[in-house]
């Protein structure tokens, strides 16, 4: 009896790899635009030392999990699709604007030598990212036992909700910039992946449609429609610098203080680790272990930070839409090869500029949408009420990433604007209150409605309990817009009251949830 060899490369990959690149690629671009333009940071430091230690993350992480795919396929005696990873793009952004951003104009203040500020800020950033990676490979241990204390319909709704608002909805922006280029592509994927048509010479439906996308946009370049052609320059001041940053550790110190900004954003890749591997669970298909998952992505941020990166990696939730192209681990080669020549080597701002954003902002609408049906597809019917109730924090945080986003509201102003109106509370406030800590809200309102459904009157309970705690510290809706975590003590009365007025609200739910669930059977009003 032969030996299985795992098929490891299908054309699957290549459209699930178009989707994987364009999005690491795009996050170390808007990650570099906002240090050099929002905050004049030194664009030598960003291109030789920022950016070449961020892709490493990226890198190791895909090389470990095409390693687990081969180890997966071989256990399971099929082909089997890789764990898509990649950087985590809320926390990449955040990390930028809110830590190493403020850290070098702070330290512009006390320095007069810029060079010697960006290199605190950028090693105070790095610093922030191995913390993040420690928090991570600790929780693989205990990452079961978390695992069990969510059921799969809330943490489905979870990832549901975030695949529809932020990797949905912000694409069908990208797609009506340019509609010409953007909705036939969107028609082709919608067509041949739902209605099963098929495009002439047996192409796969996702790459030729991209291919069609950009054939359309350079044909009518010439017509105005399209708008900008952008300009393919490449950066020849690159030059390229892998080495081990160990004197970053000397500010670790100044890395601590900015812990609560840190905390939300490896809290939600932490829970989101969870929903992803469950929802691939769910699917009755590859049996990845969550400790082993948790724990290479894990090593990846922990090895990108000791190399100078200054975002955290995550497993993608995309492995259903990944899944149903057929891809298997070529996805996460491909990804190796263009990310690394492209973050290594100086091109990937090139790279952003031959692919049209429009072209293949409708691979991600389809990738949302996949997502976005598992709760409902794998879970019971009576759950759809409480994964619909976990999709809601989720629409909260793309109003709030929308409305103070530097071009309707830069992020001062507006946090200026909504604490001056108290004790009025604007809609504003109470969107920044639910977007902020978005995930693990989801989760718990979610888990608590689940529970409240099967008559689980301790887990319920606890849930509450858990809402209770976490909005007193503003872990989940803190009333900052940066998201960080607080002592509600030291506050000014005014958001302090509306902490307590949140957080007793919580508590009251439970109390009330305790007593509504005395019994194991509820009459129907």
């Amino acid at each position: 009896m032969s030996k299985f060899r795992y098929q490891w490369f299908s054309s699957g990959d290549i459209g699930a790899a178009a989707t994987i690149i364009f999005d690491n690629l795009t996050v170390l671009l808007f990650v570099s635009l906002i240090l050099q333009f929002g905050f004049h940071f030194p664009l030598d430091i960003i291109l030789k030392n920022i950016v070449p230690g961020t892709v490493i993350s990226i890198l190791l992480g895909n090389l470990l999990f095409i390693g687990l795919a081969f180890v997966t396929a071989r256990r399971e005696n099929r082909n089997v699709t890789a764990m898509p990873h990649g950087l985590d793009a809320p926390s990449a952004i955040g990390f930028a604007s809110c830590i190493v951003g403020p850290a070098f104009l702070l330290l512009q203040n006390a320095h007069t030598d810029v060079h010697t500020a960006a290199l605190q800020a950028w090693h105070i950033g790095a610093c922030c990212v191995f913390f993040v990676g420690v928090i991570k490979l600790g929780s693989s241990l205990i990452i079961h036992r978390l695992s069990t204390l969510f059921p799969s319909p809330a943490l489905l709704g979870a990832i549901g909700g975030l695949a529809l608002a932020i990797i949905g909805f912000l694409p069908l922006i990208s797609i009506f910039k340019v509609p010409v280029v953007g909705v036939p592509v969107l028609a082709i994927i919608l067509a041949g992946i739902y209605a099963k048509y098929k495009l002439p010479f047996k192409i796969p439906t996702v790459p030729g449609a991209i291919i069609i996308g950009v054939l359309i946009y350079y044909v009518l370049a010439p017509t105005g429609l399209i708008g900008e052609v952008p300009k393919l320059v490449l950066n020849t001041d690159f030059s390229l610098s892998l080495m081990l940053h160990l004197e970053m550790f000397n500010q670790s110190h100044a890395s601590l203080l900015y812990f609560p900004i840190f905390l939300p954003f490896v809290l939600l890749v932490i829970f989101g680790t969870i929903s992803v591997v469950k929802s691939i669970d769910s699917m009755g298909d590859e049996r990845y272990s969550i400790k082993q998952v948790i724990a290479i992505d894990g090593l990846a941020t922990l090895c990108g930070s000791l190399l100078g990166g200054i975002a955290q990696t995550t497993p993608y939730a995309g492995f259903t839409a990944y899944k149903k192209l057929d891809a298997r681990a070529g996805f996460l080669m491909l990804n190796i090869v263009v990310v690394g020549i492209g973050g290594l080597l100086g091109l990937f701002g090139l790279f952003i500029n031959v692919i049209p954003e429009s072209a293949v902002a409708p691979v991600l609408l389809f990738v949302a949408f996949e997502i976005s049906m598992q709760g409902f597809v794998q879970s019971d019917k009576k759950y759809t009420v409480a994964i619909l109730f976990a999709f809601l924090p989720s629409l909260s945080r793309l109003l709030e990433i929308k409305i103070p986003d530097g071009n309707l509201l830069t992020s001062d102003i507006f946090q200026n604007y909504y604490v001056t109106q108290l004790p009025h509370v604007t809609d504003q406030f109470l969107i920044t209150l639910l977007g902020n800590g978005f995930f693990i809200t989801a989760i718990l309102w979610g888990s608590w409605l689940c529970y409240i459904i099967d008559h689980k009157r301790w887990q319920s309970v606890a849930c509450a309990v858990a809402l209770c705690a976490f909005s007193f510290f503003g872990i989940i809706h803190s009333v900052y817009i940066s998201g960080e975590v607080y002592l509600p003590w030291l506050l000014p009365n005014a958001l302090r009251n509306e902490v307590f007025s949140l957080s007793l609200g919580y508590l009251l739910c439970g109390l009330l949830t305790l007593l509504v669930l005395r019994r194991r059977t509820i009459s129907a009003l």
